[in-house]
């Protein structure tokens, strides 16, 4: 029983939290300059498209997830992680209120002998208060480690240049190599994807698509056998359109685009219209399927995240295959 407890009050601690902060982040979000694009929940996904929220269904999951991103109509000076500072404290305090009200509701209620109900509340009230202890603490390091403490090692260099990125930079060509060149030592596997993922963009921007190979397996093997998490998304449009068009590997691209599908079939954006254009055309063979999503994208292009480098790079990639359909008769 008291396994049973534990479990029923984890569970309900971690979806009230999650429904609570993911409410409040749609309600807050833009008096702080930021933007919800994405939320999903037990298996239906909710994107937003021209200020209207759309949503498909995917697999099911208790996870309660969001994505926010500083709004992209400002000025590419306020790309500033600073800006989620007060909206994250505000998450916190909140989380902080609901473990009070569980823990003077788990005093209130009296001891009871009384099984012939199922579940005895005081039982699930302690471990909700717990549970809920312990996601303050985790949100608590979370927040000092992003916003407080000065990233070294790798995790530093990657701040660097998503900074870059965010201001619409390219990346330096010194700063731009393999990991295991770069002077960082005990790096951490998240921490390596997370670089190569930047490290991709620049090997596209530079045309050295012979380079791709080990940086892509990197994060095809960290992906393979996890489940699918808000933050990894675009990794998994990274690979799908690797193994459509670099490496063409038709049961890879599969594998990757059957956890990610119905988030790639409801984001606006170009590059998730770029990720299933080659698909289509690559892998499905579809070439009339391809032509439409690459109009979505040359549509979308212009609206796409931050200007400069990654903008550019996007248009890049749609037009290479909007010129080869065209090519082919494919208007």
């Amino acid at each position: 029983m008291t396994f049973l407890m534990t479990m029923i009050g984890i569970l309900l601690t971690t979806e009230i939290c999650e429904f609570v902060n993911c409410f409040l982040a749609l309600l807050l979000a833009p008096k702080f300059g930021l933007d919800v694009r994405l939320v999903t929940f037990w298996g239906i996904i909710f994107t937003k498209n021209d200020g209207k929220w759309e949503h498909t269904r995917g697999k099911f999951s208790l996870l309660v997830q969001y994505s926010m991103i500083i709004d992209p109509s400002r000025p590419v000076p306020e790309y500033s992680q600073k800006r989620f500072i007060p909206l994250e404290l505000i998450l916190l305090g909140v989380q902080t209120l609901i473990g009070v009200g569980i823990f003077f509701a788990w005093q209130a209620t009296p001891f009871s002998d009384d099984y012939i109900v199922v579940v005895e509340w005081r039982s699930v009230l302690f471990w909700m208060f717990i549970d809920c202890i312990m996601m303050i603490v985790l949100r608590i390091i979370l927040f000092i480690r992003a916003h407080f403490i000065k990233k070294n090692g790798l995790e530093g260099h990657c701040e660097y240049l998503l900074n870059c990125l965010r201001r619409g930079e390219e990346f330096p060509e010194s700063y731009m190599r393999p990991v295991e060149q770069l002077p960082f030592g005990n790096v951490k596997q998240a921490t390596k994807v997370k670089y190569y993922r930047l490290y991709n963009m620049y090997l596209l921007w530079t045309g050295q698509f012979d380079k791709l190979f080990l940086p892509m397996h990197e994060i095809a093997v960290y992906l393979r056998n996890r489940s699918y998490v808000v933050g990894d998304t675009g990794y998994y449009y990274d690979v799908v359109f690797y193994y459509s068009r670099f490496e063409f590997d038709p049961s890879a691209a599969q594998y990757f685009m059957d956890k990610i599908r119905s988030v790639l079939a409801s984001d606006p954006d170009a590059n998730a219209k770029r990720v299933l254009a080659y698909f289509a055309y690559g892998v499905e063979n579809d070439k009339e399927k391809a032509r439409y999503f690459i109009n979505e994208a040359l549509e979308a292009v212009d609206k796409f995240s931050l200007p400069g480098m990654e903008r550019e790079l996007e248009r890049r990639l749609v037009t290479e295959l909007d010129e080869r359909l065209a090519s082919e008769g494919i208007i």
